[in-house]
């Protein structure tokens, strides 16, 4: 429609019909032939610079992940961090007064099963599945843990065996050196796997 003069005029229509003269099996030829652009570096970046981008950043975030986790990891199995929770762990069995209530089966249940996980993840010596004879074989043989350790470990592994099979009654004096010298044996551990690493070159 055209408005001509304040008239409106209108075109004549038109019907176009398109035939695909075209049969199957012709061969179809373009009008032109494709034409080669060449691309440099730039064009190359422009096409694919997201791709790129997302693969680097997918890289960095897996080298991230895997030094956090495998950071994280270490400082757990770190010797102070075992250090300080199983001081906890003795703290907590000190509280229940096992000591001061005579309860001296219960004390030395608990106290060699604190004791065999720390010397099982600080020194890496399977003390929660060796008796204790065996045990005591494997410190000597190990030398891993001091002398002074090892004796202050076979002392009481060995009083914990005979009050658990009701060999021996010990007193709150002896329960309370025992506990006294476990939580020493604990703090001094680090040393012996500084003296360790220094014995080794690790």
């Amino acid at each position: 429609d055209f408005l001509i003069g304040g008239q409106l005029y209108h075109t004549i229509p038109y019907e176009v019909e398109v035939i695909n003269t075209a049969q199957k099996g012709d061969e179809i030829n373009d009008i032109m032939k494709n034409k080669e652009v060449k691309l440099d570096v730039k064009d190359y970046w422009e096409l694919y610079k997201w791709y790129i981008l997302g693969v680097l950043i997918l890289l960095a975030l897996i080298f991230i992940i895997y030094y956090l986790v495998r950071y994280a990891k270490r400082r757990k199995n770190s010797p102070m961090v075992m250090t300080n929770q199983t001081l906890k762990e003795l703290e907590i069995l000190k509280k229940k007064k096992f000591i001061e209530n005579g309860d001296y089966r219960s004390f030395y249940v608990e106290l060699i099963d604190i004791s065999r996980n720390f010397i099982t993840k600080q020194y890496k010596i399977p003390a929660d599945v060796l008796l204790t004879d065996d045990l005591i074989d494997v410190m000597k043989t190990n030398n891993t843990i001091s002398p002074e350790n090892e004796k202050i470990v076979e002392d009481i592994f060995l009083r914990g065996d005979l009050v658990k099979f009701a060999k021996t009654f010990p007193d709150q004096p002896t329960m309370q050196t025992d506990f006294n010298d476990i939580k020493t044996f604990v703090k001094r551990s680090s040393k012996d796997l500084e003296d360790e690493q220094l014995r080794t070159g690790v």
